[in-house]
């Protein structure tokens, strides 16, 4: 099922996506936040108490989830829709007694209809009979082109399968001892630089505060970070670096990288 907000914006639950039809952009959400996003919708205006955010977002480790990490969730769902367009107040808050999405907000829930469906097998089948006709005309194939066509025949699989195999070694095995820093998602700002965490990762206000202490005086060259946290404990580590991880950059990538430890830290450059 979609959620189809105000004509334009889709959610998609399954892959906590939200895109937008107009400006084809997507935003991907963080798992706590997509649980919060859709129960909102499904209570569809109604009231719904901070309690009952934490435990359909985190579940049984709700006791383990602290204020800032809420209000931070909160606050990634309606940048999200900021970044989207959406100039409706999306989530209202009401004071001492919880939350609920904005009754001006249009939204509607769309599935695939009969009628899509029956579309898309009436294409096919267009399709199956372009296939059979040019199978019916094909020009008659001279003996003398055709035996040195099957006698090279051969060689056209091979460079298919040379070619895959240089890709895997030369692009995939050469980053795979970087692969973790490929499946990072944006997750905010910190001064101007963009924040990356990792999905499993579990961050609050406790960790942004931290991370800007110790930058502050950092070159502003650096100007992305990737944040590793861990949960149940205060150890965190983090890089800056001067640009994005990319499989393809040919260029150096300098960082610095940090671990915090009970309030203190180790550098390294």
């Amino acid at each position: 099922m979609i959620y189809l907000i105000n004509n334009d914006i889709e959610f998609l639950y399954d892959e906590g996506l939200l895109t937008s039809r107009s400006l084809s952009k997507n935003i991907k959400l963080l798992a706590p936040s997509t649980k919060i996003l859709k129960y909102l919708l499904d209570k569809k205006g109604a009231l719904v108490t901070q309690q009952e955010l934490f435990k359909i977002g985190w579940g049984e480790k709700e006791k383990y989830v602290t204020s800032n990490a809420f209000y931070q969730n909160i606050l990634l769902i309606r940048k999200a829709f900021e970044d989207l367009e959406l100039n409706e107040d999306f989530i209202k808050t009401v004071p001492k007694k919880g939350y609920l999405i904005n009754i001006n907000v249009q939204i509607e829930y769309v599935e695939l209809t009969n009628l899509e469906t029956a579309d898309v097998n009436h294409e096919v089948s267009e399709k199956e009979k372009t296939i059979d006709f040019h199978e019916q005309v094909k020009p008659r194939e001279l003996p003398g082109k055709i035996s040195n066509y099957k006698k090279y025949s051969y060689i056209f699989p091979l460079v298919i399968s040379l070619m895959v195999i240089i890709f895997y070694f030369f692009v995939v095995k050469i980053t795979d001892n970087k692969k973790e820093l490929y499946n990072y998602n944006r997750c905010g700002m910190l001064d101007g630089r963009e924040i990356y965490c990792n999905l499993d990762n579990y961050y609050d206000g406790y960790h942004m505060n931290l991370i800007n202490n110790e930058i502050s005086n950092l070159d502003k060259k650096y100007k992305v970070i990737y944040l590793k946290s861990y949960k149940y404990i205060n150890d965190f580590s983090f890089l800056v670096c001067t640009n994005e991880f990319s499989r393809f950059r040919l260029s150096p990538n300098n960082c610095v990288s940090y671990y915090m430890k009970g309030g203190s830290h180790n550098e390294k450059e």
